[in-house]
């Protein structure tokens, strides 16, 4: 995970949601759920910090999010087109926010006892409006990176990469 930011209960969230964003736009799902669930590696995992059932949990949530938001993209089941269907990355992106989200919040509910309403004020940062601010500029930035690297075929994949290293680094 990239730049992980503590939520509490041992939760994070990263600069993996563009990334995430751009796979959901470039491939149909199974594909997507493919690359994510490779893709999904998570440092404490390595630090053993992590308990393998968490380590699953956090892999199939992310999964299933990135598979949904694919999904949501592929209107009708047509490969993403732009500008066509330029008004269904708001969906993706909140799909893959609100799949995750919701599963944590639930993961919360079952082995905290907490009530989700209690689950959400623990997993959404302070302040909020800077939260999903946040959100919509990393999901432009996914946007981008998956058009570059549809429209520019040969350079795509590395003008894509320079696009994203600095998220590493932020």
């Amino acid at each position: 995970s990239v730049l992980p930011v503590a939520l509490g209960f041992g939760f994070e969230v990263t600069m993996a949601f563009p990334l995430l964003v751009a796979i959901a736009i470039l491939f149909p799902p199974s594909a997507a759920i493919a690359a994510t669930g490779i893709g999904s590696v998570d440092s404490r995992e390595f630090r053993r910090t992590v308990t393998l059932s968490r380590a699953l949990f956090n892999r199939a949530q992310w999964m299933l999010a990135v598979g949904i938001a694919s999904a949501l993209v592929r209107v009708g089941g047509v490969p993403f087109q732009y500008p066509q269907h330029l008004f269904t990355i708001p969906a993706a992106a909140i799909g893959i926010l609100g799949v995750s989200l919701g599963l944590v919040a639930l993961l919360l509910k079952f082995e905290h006892s907490m009530t989700l309403r209690d689950a959400a004020e623990v997993l959404v940062p302070r302040p909020v409006a800077g939260f999903i601010l946040l959100q919509i500029v990393l999901a432009g930035l996914g946007t981008a990176t998956a058009a570059v690297y549809k429209h520019f075929t040969e350079l795509g994949a590395v003008i894509s990469t320079i696009i994203l290293i600095p998220l590493m680094f932020a």
